[in-house]
């Protein structure tokens, strides 16, 4: 749960001021200036009497809350001077009515304010315009001074948090039944929206922490997908567990050539990088690419499609280590096959190779030597 807080200009009634100072009887009075009464029927007409004095102004009460998490670990005496000082730098002076009540009753402490916009002496001190975003400023500004982080840093913390938990479920997981559950496991909770066209086409992720079960305001805790990141997307998801599917029914196919013709006849693309290990061929890396896929995502590559391990690295592991072994079992067989074969050739080669010689060669050889003999005396002489 961040911290929450709510600031607007409107007329209000006397209930207003009862439902802050009730909350099922656990509501505590933290601060009240320039206020006698001691019902809540008392207060409000003593501030309708001021508001009164400046006809121009209709909706006079400034009104909202301030909400931290129950791990902010920010007592009531802090949060109230905290609030007191946005409210301040709102334009309320010391002659400005205002009232502050400590509600405890839910699992987040928080504090609603009411504040008069119209002075004793009859002029309007808070303007309306951007009221909300005006005080939701100040009070970040006023947590950075006291050292407390506000909701954005929160903010920041819990989407860097629930965006690291998704892309390791995403990995383990084959569908989003099981992306549920392992979220789940780990303290998420996970709720997907769905239409009639397409099926399921949202998210949204809340811790179980930040959870309040006490609270009877209709809201909706967590963040949707597109808030935690603009780059992972339902389809993609989808496309990762498709390439999964995939993968998992061809674990025992017998070659490359193979995969890749499989893949084709479900849109799919397989791209391989090979390495050598002790003088073998071996595929390092695949890549399995959706043909109707163009665009770069979180995990998916515009050009090489999904590098299995980075989806699913205990898949991709049990896939290349079995691709690979297909592989020396065929570079086996062609290394024996071939070495039969040179065998062959030599024997062959050998068994055509003259190693004898004929008697009338033999007696060729003889008279060509005689008649060298004789030319070689008759020249010396």
């Amino acid at each position: 749960m961040k911290m929450n807080n709510s600031c607007t200009t409107r007329r209000i009634s006397s209930i207003a001021i009862e439902y802050n100072g009730n909350d099922k009887g656990f509501a505590k009075m933290v601060y009240s200036q320039n206020l006698l009464g001691t019902t809540h029927e008392q207060i409000f007409q003593e501030m309708k009497m001021v508001a009164n004095r400046n006809e121009n102004v209709h909706k006079w009460a400034l009104t909202g809350y301030v909400s931290v998490p129950h791990f902010a670990n920010i007592s009531e005496d802090k949060l109230t001077e905290i609030t007191l000082q946005a409210l301040r730098k709102m334009g309320m002076t010391n002659r400005n009515q205002a009232i502050l009540d400590s509600h405890n009753s839910t699992k987040n402490f928080h504090i609603h304010f009411i504040v008069n916009r119209i002075q004793t002496n009859g002029k309007c001190s808070i303007k309306s315009a951007k009221c909300g975003d005006r005080f939701g400023k100040e009070l970040r500004a006023n947590l950075r001074e006291h050292g407390i982080k506000t909701d954005v840093e929160f903010g920041i913390e819990k989407k860097a948090e629930m965006l690291q938990n998704l892309k390791n479920c995403l990995k383990s997981s084959n569908n989003f039944e099981q992306l549920v559950f392992q979220m789940n496991s780990l303290g998420f909770r996970v709720t997907l929206s769905e239409n009639e066209k397409i099926g399921i086409s949202g998210m949204r992720i809340v811790r179980h922490d930040d959870i309040n079960n006490q609270t009877e305001r209709i809201y909706l805790p967590g963040f949707t997908l597109s808030q935690i990141t603009n780059k992972l997307k339902i389809a993609e998801m989808k496309e990762i567990f498709n390439v999964k599917l995939f993968i998992s029914k061809n674990l025992g196919v017998e070659s490359l050539t193979d995969l890749k013709k499989r893949a084709e006849s479900e849109n799919l693309q397989i791209k391989v990088k090979y390495s050598t290990s002790m003088g073998k061929l071996q595929i390092e890396k695949l890549w399995i690419k959706p043909m109707s896929n163009d665009k770069s995502g979180f995990f998916c590559d515009k050009k090489m499609g999904f590098e299995l391990s980075e989806i699913d690295p205990g898949l991709s592991k049990k896939f290349i280590e079995n691709m690979n072994l297909e592989i020396s079992t065929n570079q086996y067989e062609n290394t024996k096959e071939q070495s039969v074969i040179s065998t062959l050739e030599e024997l062959v080669k050998d068994f055509i190779k003259p190693n004898y010689v004929s008697a009338d060669d033999s007696l060729l050889k003889k008279k060509r030597k005689s008649i060298y003999d004789d030319e070689s005396r008759h020249f010396r002489r």
